[in-house]
């Protein structure tokens, strides 16, 4: 069997040579590679197999098991605590689990009192830096303050007031208006201290409802600082239109009924 396969070794040889070796000196460089590869111990098989690690298939196995054990830890937490689906979706909820992968392994999530004091008091620096951004940014191009009044499951007002610019809407306070007395002079009050607060000179307009109060306050928020506007809402306009419509419709449909 090594005779023939040494022949056909030969053969090869001399059809790649291509002229640039002489029969002779192929023949004799063919018959010494033969005779080094007989001193060597053979396992029978000449044309071996090349053998595929099965050493990824492995740990792709182990690697999507433990994925399947994480992701079931991850959603009963999400279950049990009745956590929206939508977090998920979240830039910090990925960034999160990036972060503890960097730390590696032996990571311990922080406690119940690190998240009530000390990280809670470091979001709230991180806030006020971003809030200070926020000021310079008004500085240069002025911005707009808006105030949105709702009630709580408790029965109580909430006035929010937030600052919106070309950098973006922030958050900037909100007051228990329940002992207050909607008049147009106390509205009038509460948004001028939030004037105040951001700077007049900063301020280019300011957006309420278009609820007769706060359309008193506005106007007497404009003779009181000349350089600002009041505007109302204009989604609280529409949706006044759209119950005007409403009743205007009833009203026609009760006249259809009652002929």
């Amino acid at each position: 069997m090594w005779d023939v396969v040494s022949g056909l070794q030969v053969n090869l040889m001399k059809k790649t040579s291509m002229g640039r070796a002489s029969p002779g000196e192929t023949t004799k460089e063919v018959d010494t590679i033969g005779e080094k590869r007989k001193g060597k111990e053979l396992d029978g098989n000449i044309f071996k197999k090349t053998r595929i690690s099965t050493q990824t298939t492995i740990n792709n196995i182990f690697k999507k098991n433990l994925r399947e054990e994480v992701c079931l830890e991850i959603s009963t937490f999400f279950y049990k605590n009745g956590i929206p689906f939508n977090v998920s979706r979240s830039e910090e909820y990925s960034r999160m689990f990036e972060k503890a992968i960097r730390y590696g392994q032996g990571f311990k999530p922080p406690s119940y009192h690190e998240l009530r004091v000390p990280l809670l008091k470091k979001h709230v620096e991180l806030v006020q830096q971003s809030l200070e951004g926020h000021r310079a940014y008004w500085k240069q191009v002025g911005c707009t303050i808006m105030t949105n009044g709702w009630t709580d499951k408790r029965r109580r007002t909430i006035l929010n007031f937030l600052v919106n610019s070309p950098k973006g809407t922030i958050f900037l306070k909100s007051i228990d208006a329940s002992h207050i007395t909607k008049t147009a002079d106390k509205i009038f009050k509460m948004i001028d201290d939030v004037v105040e607060e951001v700077g007049e000179e900063n301020v280019i307009q300011v957006v309420t409802d278009n609820a007769a109060n706060y359309k008193a306050a506005g106007e007497m928020l404009m003779k009181k600082r000349k350089k600002l506007f009041w505007t109302p809402c204009a989604a609280h306009c529409i949706d006044l239109m759209l119950e005007d419509l409403k009743k205007k419709s009833n009203t026609s449909q009760g006249h259809n009924l009652q002929r």
